[in-house]
């Protein structure tokens, strides 16, 4: 898919699913898109099969998550086990005044999360290279806190909630069926509807 192609699908995507995008933050996104699946021939970053859904499937799954929430300019995001920068990247694009911090144990990943900052100029984005387990305690007063592509244990949910501020919440992107009874958590927790079915879990630190 070109570039032409590819902003053009990815406006309609968005804006079907109720979600502003602008041409230069699509343009963004084409360059990630881009760097993400030439980088993919050297290290296992996602399946080579997501490259023709990649819009609907990543990008705007990433993004669905602000049909429920209201992210501000001064808001802070952790993204935990970034991986290949999703949700990260297309939020950091989309709010380039609010602070997206990404937290990824495998080095490899870690080069190309701090290519892509570069790459973008993503200046309000970090990238730490390191296990979550190890850093928690560094990792303080975030309004969200994002998981996707990842089972939370019960073990970490005290270390996410301590990496909240008071009334931050913690996301959880989930499949069609989540199953959150591993969780057991006693704060408020609501479900919003994703894209194809699946759920974003809100769980609110109280």
């Amino acid at each position: 898919m070109n570039q032409r192609e590819f902003i053009k699908l990815l406006l309609k995507e968005s804006e079907d699913f109720g979600i502003s995008l602008v041409e230069k933050e699509a343009n963004l996104l084409f360059l990630y898109y881009s760097e993400l699946f030439l980088w993919n021939k050297r290290i296992n970053l996602i399946s080579q099969k997501e490259k023709d859904r990649f819009i609907k499937r990543h990008i705007i799954d990433s993004l669905s998550i602000l049909l429920n929430l209201r992210i501000e300019k001064s808001d802070k995001l952790l993204d935990i086990g970034s991986g290949n920068g999703l949700p990260a990247i297309p939020l950091a694009v989309k709010f380039p005044e609010s602070k997206v911090d990404m937290i990824e144990s495998n080095g490899k990943k870690c080069i190309f999360l701090r290519h892509i900052r570069s790459k973008l100029k993503l200046k309000n984005t970090s990238v730490l290279c390191e296990r979550f387990e190890h850093e928690y305690e560094s990792l303080k007063d975030y309004d969200y806190v994002l998981v996707r592509g990842k089972r939370i244990l019960e073990k970490e949910k005290e270390m996410i909630m301590h990496c909240l501020k008071k009334h931050g919440s913690l996301i959880i992107y989930a499949g069609v069926k989540p199953n959150t009874s591993v969780l057991k958590f006693r704060e408020k927790v609501e479900y919003f509807k994703g894209i194809e079915g699946r759920k974003i879990i809100k769980i609110n630190h109280v």
